[in-house]
This record gives C-alpha cells, sequence and structure tokens, in this order.
C-alpha cells in the first residue's frame, strides 16, 4: 500500500532534539520540538547525535508520545527488523 504524499519536514539536530536523562533500567528517552505542525523524519543519525547511543536496536522499540497520547510512527528500518544506522522514523 503506497503512502499518501505529504512533504517531509527536517528535524533541525542541534534545535529539535535533546536527549533526557533515563534512570536504571529505562529505555532513553528525546524530546523533539518542532517550529511546525507537519510530518517529520528522523534518521537514527538524528538521535546520535543528539546524544543517544550508537547502537542498533529492535525496530518496535521507538515510540512517540505527546501529552501521554501514543502517536503512530511510519519506521524505515531496511526491512531487518532492527533501527540502526541509515534507518528513519516518521
Amino acid at each position: 500500500m503506497a503512502r499518501p504524499s505529504r512533504r517531509i519536514l527536517p528535524v533541525l539536530v542541534a534545535a529539535g532534539l535533546c536527549a533526557l536523562a533515563a534512570g536504571a533500567g529505562e529505555l532513553p528517552r528525546m524530546r523533539l520540538l518542532t517550529a511546525e505542525e507537519g510530518v517529520y523524519r528522523v534518521t537514527h543519525e538524528d538521535l546520535v547525535a543528539a546524544g543517544l547511543t550508537a547502537a542498533a536496536v529492535d525496530s518496535g522499540l521507538p515510540a512517540l508520545s505527546h501529552r501521554e497520547r501514543s502517536i503512530p510512527l511510519w519506521i524505515d528500518d531496511g526491512g531487518d527488523g532492527v533501527f540502526g544506522a541509515g534507518d528513519s522514523f516518521e
């Protein structure tokens, strides 16, 4: 099924992503700040540049929420089930 055509907005890593401290046993978290409403693409490299580990993770782990509500993601992991170098989500 083809995804609908839409404008993809770039994430400004320096201003848009910041790593948040994770406690023992917690998954790392990031805050994603956006300048306008829309669909954004976030790459694995964006996350690493913002301070997350470079290690690849299971593609089921990336998640997005806004005010405690889950936001659906489209994850492009190259079909290997691992979110790592060269992968992204929207």
